[in-house]
Formats: C-alpha cells, sequence, structure tokens
C-alpha cells in the first residue's frame, strides 16, 4: 500500500513541476546577460570572470527579417589555477522583433586547442573588425 503511496507522490510532484514549468515566463534576459552567462558556463572559475569591450557586430537579416551577428569581447579566465589574463570571445547570436535571442555555444580564446592562434585571429578579424552595432 505504501508502494502505491509513493507513485502516487512522485506522479503529483512530477505534474506540478511540469505545469510549473509550462506556466513559468523564465526572466528575460538582454543579449549582453545571456551572452555572459553562457560564457561563464564554458570557465573553470565563472565567479572571477571579468567582461570587457563587449561589442555586437551585425551581420545579416535572416528570411523571417530576424538580425544574426556576433557578439565580441574579452573576459579575464583561468586556466588551471593560474589566472590566464583577458581572452577573446565571440558569440553567434539571432534575434527578433518578437523578443526572441538564440545564441551559440561560445568561443573563448585558449580554451580550445583545437585551433591555431592564426586561425582564431582570422575568425576574430572577419567577424569582429567591422564597426559596432548598437544592441536592440
Amino acid at each position: 500500500m505504501n508502494f502505491f503511496k509513493i507513485i502516487i507522490a512522485i506522479l503529483i510532484f512530477g505534474a506540478a513541476f511540469l505545469l510549473g514549468a509550462l506556466y513559468m515566463k523564465p526572466p528575460s534576459l538582454s543579449l549582453i546577460e545571456q551572452v555572459k552567462k553562457n560564457v561563464n558556463d564554458v570557465l573553470a572559475y565563472p565567479q572571477a570572470a571579468e567582461f570587457k569591450n563587449i561589442e555586437y557586430h551585425f551581420s545579416k537579416y535572416t528570411s523571417d527579417n530576424g538580425k544574426v551577428g556576433y557578439v565580441c569581447g574579452e573576459v579575464f579566465r583561468y586556466k588551471g589555477d593560474k589566472p590566464d589574463g583577458f581572452k577573446r570571445f565571440i558569440i553567434k547570436a539571432y534575434t527578433n522583433d518578437n523578443g526572441r535571442s538564440d545564441i551559440s555555444i561560445p568561443f573563448v580564446e585558449g580554451g580550445h586547442e583545437i585551433l591555431l592562434p592564426t586561425q582564431v585571429n582570422q575568425i576574430w578579424d572577419e567577424k569582429c573588425s567591422t564597426p559596432a552595432s548598437p544592441i536592440e
């Protein structure tokens, strides 16, 4: 009998969680706050992160009149247990007039050993060297 009570309680809590998730609207963050949160997620010590020179660089309009651009900046990070200084980061971002915004997984300089420094410089020059655009 206790087994059935436990199963019923689990089902009730599960249903409450799902209904709460459906009706709770997450707080909307600005594009910059979303970017900072995403970059922090890939850092070894996110509590020590410090950001500077964050800029949005418009790239193109999409077929649904959304905007694609790149958010570029610098973040102070640690590598292992040692300070590694300010490193560049790039995130591709999509926004539209309905308030939707999607961002890619961040690329942090020196965080991916699969790219050579010349490749990092090439990506930075292509995506982040255009004049900065206002973030809307």
